[in-house]
């Protein structure tokens, strides 16, 4: 380690500890108040983070800071860039991008974190909340506060080799703080609606006490869906798909698959005013899984289920005798215990599909695509920012490579996808 990179070090250990002593000093205040005033502090710090995460992920350039993206690769060599300038000081981050190994468990993990597999959360979406080790009170905080804000798509840990005492990332993005000042994330705190999943809005455990005289209400409607010209899709899924909707890749880190169900921003050609979505199509399970989803519970391999209560699908059954009850007699009901088993697979969909895309990635079979359709009433829309596996370089693969795709079931995932290309000219007849 060089004498600059001493320096940085020991200046970075200062500002904790000063941060550490002003945090010991402001706890101590608020315990002098009203346990009233606490809790809601807490609840307030909630909305923070979230709004913080939301900061990163999705307003771009003006918060945080951009970090030189590496390439994502599965395996080594990993190296990443841990080190940026700031007003003219270079100081020490955590890593935002580059090469990785299998993904990290979600949730608040209470011990260092292992760069090469928070890397890949990154990749995936996830948002990485790191802190300096050695404060309790630190650690406590920020497990309560990823317990409140829900630990799907979020990963914290602790992490020594920074300049600072808390920072969040993204890939691509760092937002590092000196302290944990709530105050200082609040004003973006009327967008952390926007950092929850594509329809949820107030994502809250299930819980008998909360819940208990709510059903879903039936039949099911679809209008939550009305403004999504694509939705996330598995590739379990490709061939039912595949006879519907286009399929194409995400342009962005992740890459997942996605259905497009509209060539407009804005616009899902298959749901209709009543909420009915088109007879005889297939429905996505990212679309069937809602109001539902999963997170980890305390221990690793615990999983609580989560019910978006501004969904608009939840009624009270004294008012609604014909919803779906979520708990009879105290206990799940069998619409609540099919939820889970449903969330559950689709978590493990998840995984087989993240094992697909990053080798599609790793053989760098992925190209940019654009679309031009002729529209009815006359004129053309070129839809840009696609990307398909580009036929050609996936005929160069060598022989033993398609050997091990028919092995595990992928070559019919690329024929699927290629087939579905027609299904744009379909959606201009919807439209």
């Amino acid at each position: 380690m060089s004498m600059d990179q001493r320096q940085r070090r020991r200046e970075g250990s200062q500002r904790a500890q000063a941060a550490r002593t002003a945090r010991q000093e402001t706890r101590r205040q608020r315990e002098r108040r009203s346990r009233l005033y606490v809790i809601g502090g807490l609840l307030a710090a909630v909305v923070v983070v979230a709004a913080a995460i939301v900061l990163l992920r999705d307003t771009g350039p003006t918060v945080g800071f951009a970090v030189r993206e590496l390439p994502a690769r599965h395996g080594p060599p990993y190296f990443y860039e841990t080190s940026l300038t700031i007003d003219a000081v270079r100081v020490e981050i955590p890593p935002t991008s580059g090469s990785h190994t299998d993904a990290s468990p979600e949730g608040f993990l209470g011990r260092p974190l292992i760069a090469e597999s928070v890397v890949h959360n990154m990749e995936h979406g996830s948002v990485v909340v790191w802190y300096q080790p050695g404060d309790p009170d630190l650690a406590g905080d920020v497990n309560q506060l990823v317990r409140d804000f829900g630990q799907t798509c979020l990963v914290a840990g602790s992490y020594a080799q920074m300049s600072f005492e808390v920072a969040a990332t993204v890939w691509g993005r760092v937002l590092p703080l000196t302290r944990f000042d709530r105050e200082a994330l609040a004003g973006g705190a009327q967008g952390a609606q926007a950092a929850l999943p594509l329809f949820y809005k107030d994502p809250q455990p299930l819980h008998t006490a909360r819940h208990a005289g709510k059903g879903l209400r039936k039949p099911v409607d679809y209008r939550f869906a009305a403004a999504a010209h694509a939705v996330v899709l598995h590739a379990q899924e490709f061939r039912l798909a595949a006879a519907h909707y286009p399929i194409v890749f995400a342009d962005e880190a992740s890459s997942m698959p996605l259905a497009v169900l509209g060539f407009r921003d804005g616009e899902n050609l298959f749901v209709d005013g009543s909420g009915a979505w088109a007879e005889g199509t297939y429905i996505p399970s990212y679309v069937r899984r809602y109001p539902f989803a999963t997170g980890r519970g305390a221990k690793e391999d615990e999983k609580i289920l989560y019910l978006d209560e501004g969904s608009g699908l939840i009624v009270d059954l004294d008012s609604s005798p014909d919803a779906e009850a979520l708990f009879a007699d105290g206990e799940p009901s069998e619409r609540t215990k099919q939820a889970l088993e449903f969330c559950v697979a689709f978590g493990q969909q998840t995984a087989v599909t993240t094992a697909f895309i990053d080798e599609v990635k790793a053989r760098g079979l992925l190209g940019a695509k654009e679309v031009r359709l002729a529209l009815p009433a006359g004129g053309s829309q070129l839809l840009t920012g696609l990307r398909v596996i580009e036929e050609e370089k996936f005929n160069a693969l060598p022989d033993q490579a398609i050997l091990e795709w028919r092995r595990k079931g992928w070559l019919p995932l690329v024929y699927w996808h290629w087939a579905s290309m027609d299904n744009f000219f379909r959606l201009v007849r919807r439209g």
